[in-house]
């Protein structure tokens, strides 16, 4: 009887690793298609040791984990492959350190909705981005990483966010401003707060604890959108080929690796796994100081008392 449970034990587990690895390659790392970009950022693939990409033409299209630098108000816009439409202008930075979605189906660039559900992790430390999700599945994520907490929005959302920082104070602020959907803001202290359509947040001091107030959407940055939503309804003029995002996804790590072994190397890598001892790593308490620390307080210099 026990033999039988082991039996059946050991079938429902390859049958679940079976259908794991089959959903993995269904999945693919998504691409970016670079439609705008003005003198003055850099684009670089993420892991790449800065390595800078060529964007002579637009469109251009590239893997979807990239990084934007611009030391100046320089513009760059672009259309990942899960439809999601990304306006940044710096001073500032900004990156996509994950992206990845259910394989491209046919005609998606036309249709309401991107054709598989996807993930999508954002990142801005300085800067003005617009984030467009309206293209996303109920089923996708997506979310903004920034200095002063996590920003995620309904998958019908339109929002952008402006993000400065005071490096002699050390502090920030920021708007953001929610022009359609819902939007959610957790701070590093795990405060919650929810902007809706028409509304935008201001906040203003330490990343840990900013100051955070509720208004309505300025002028300005309606403007900013207005002119925003006419530069991305040229993009049906700008000839965005699917066989262009096709070209920049990848396979996603776990994409055959099993099946590229070779029986022998199956056999040893099984035999390398379970004789392989756990690493354990185990932290000791820091110890007290052998001597006690002093220290000596320089007196101001004259710039400094210009400060006070």
């Amino acid at each position: 009887m026990s033999h039988l449970i082991y039996r059946f034990a050991v079938g429902l587990v390859c049958l679940m690793a079976s259908q794991h690895v089959v959903c993995a390659e269904d999945w693919k790392k998504g691409s970016v298609a670079i439609f705008a970009i003005e003198a003055g950022v850099d684009i670089m693939e993420m892991g790449q040791r800065d390595l800078k990409l060529s964007v002579n033409e637009v469109p251009t299209y590239v893997p979807g984990l990239l990084i934007a630098k611009s030391e100046g108000t320089n513009r760059v816009s672009m259309l990942a492959s899960n439809g999601v439409l990304i306006d940044f202008k710096g001073a500032g930075y900004f990156a996509i350190e994950r992206f990845e979605q259910e394989a491209l189906g046919l005609e998606w660039l036309d249709a309401k909705h991107e054709s598989g559900q996807s993930r999508m992790i954002l990142n801005l430390r300085a800067g003005t981005l617009i984030v467009d999700q309206r293209k996303l599945l109920n089923v996708s994520q997506a979310a903004l990483e920034a200095p002063v907490g996590r920003f995620s929005g309904n998958n019908d959302s339109l929002w952008m966010i402006q993000l400065s920082k005071d490096a002699r104070k050390r502090t920030y602020s920021f708007n953001v401003y929610c022009v359609q959907g819902t939007l959610r803001y957790i701070d590093l202290t795990g405060r919650t707060f929810t902007i809706r359509s028409g509304q935008r947040i201001t906040g203003a001091g330490s990343a840990l604890n900013p100051s955070v107030e509720v208004a309505a959407i300025t002028s300005d940055a309606q403007e900013y959108l207005d002119d925003y939503l006419e530069r991305v309804s040229a993009l049906k003029d700008m000839g965005l080929a699917e066989e262009g995002f096709l070209s920049a996804t990848k396979k996603m790590r776990l994409d055959g690796v099993v099946e590229d072994l070779s029986p022998l190397q199956k056999e040893t890598a099984n035999v390398i796994a379970i004789e392989a001892r756990p690493v354990v790593i185990e932290y000791a308490p820091r110890s007290a100081p052998v001597t006690p620390f002093q220290g000596v307080a320089r007196p101001p210099s004259v710039d400094e008392l210009d400060l006070f």
